[in-house]
């Protein structure tokens, strides 16, 4: 059963894949999360190549073993560094926008990991095989898991940091929900450790990546792609909500539209271009973000 929910759930997620790779939506952000699915993938299928060779299908023999349970290890690391760069994009740190040079540095904990194995081949203090070819967790097992999780705790840190600065106003409950994500595999994973023969890993990871996918699809539909800020079909939708609940008497409060008119923006266009001028709107964009941030209500 572990290895038939391992094989569905890898289907599953390139089925988001696909639809990902040929979707709409920022290409970075598209890119990154592409990228990510495909980490994730890998993961699985090296989660199922594990369970059958420990089945005794294929190389259950002493470094057969060792090959591919090494390799799950740093393929672990690697799905949890695309993790990292998937959420700076959506966060869209400076990280974001660093050369590749520079982003080469955040694989530091991936290649600790290789060495880690490497080291491990000779020394056996990080995990061995008994004579019936069990999996035998040593002295520095933890170190493992440890660096992975260093990447896994960057991305809940920064991300709820975002969520209280000024200039993501209207994006805490985006996210939030981007923050707890890696959560709850993070808790399933070492749940997993003590009871293998339960795949909860490989089922959270593929719940977490359908809740973003569907999450950012909401994104799309109710945000406007070049500002961020919430398009006409969203404010219809806020400014009803509010109105029904004011009529029904659910609220007291006094309920003010504002209207707001940038000033010769069409001369901007017409002297600097519109690209000069899509940067305009993103500049107002994120002042009005940074207006509205304190405000104990918004509509």
């Amino acid at each position: 059963v572990y290895t038939e929910i391992g094989i569905f759930c890898t289907l599953a997620i390139f089925f988001v894949g696909i639809k990902t790779a040929f979707g709409v939506g920022v290409q970075k952000n598209r890119r990154s999360y592409t990228y990510l699915l495909f980490s994730i993938m890998i993961f699985l299928l090296c989660d199922v190549i594990w369970h059958l060779a420990v089945g005794g299908l294929f190389f259950h023999f002493y470094w057969g073993l060792y090959t591919i349970r090494a390799i799950y290890y740093v393929v672990v690391s690697y799905m949890c560094y695309r993790c990292f760069d998937y959420y700076e994009h959506v966060l869209d740190s400076s990280y974001a926008h660093a050369s590749n040079r520079k982003k080469a540095f955040s694989l530091i904990f991936v290649f600790i990991e290789i060495v880690i194995m490497f080291v491990n081949a000779k020394t056996g203090t990080v995990f061995s095989f008994d004579e019936h070819l069990m999996l035998q967790p040593e002295k520095l097992y933890f170190l493992v898991y440890f660096f992975s999780y260093i990447y896994v705790t960057m991305v809940c840190v920064r991300t709820l940091h975002y969520m209280h600065r000024e200039d993501s106003y209207g994006r805490q409950e985006e996210l939030f929900t981007y923050a707890v994500m890696p959560i709850v595999p993070t808790i399933c994973g070492i749940i997993e450790i003590f009871f293998p023969w339960l795949p909860l890993l490989s089922v959270s990871m593929t719940l977490a990546v359908i809740v973003i996918y569907i999450n950012s699809l909401e994104q799309l539909i109710s945000k406007d792609a070049l500002t961020g800020l919430n398009n006409k079909r969203q404010f219809i939708r806020d400014v009803t909500s509010k109105i029904k609940g004011a009529n029904q008497g659910q609220s007291e409060e006094d309920l003010y539209l504002l209207m707001l008119d940038l000033d010769l923006f069409k001369e901007i266009n017409d002297t600097y271009g519109h690209d000069e001028g899509d940067r305009a709107l993103e500049t107002f964009a994120d002042l009005l973000r940074q207006a509205c941030a304190n405000l104990p209500r918004r509509a």
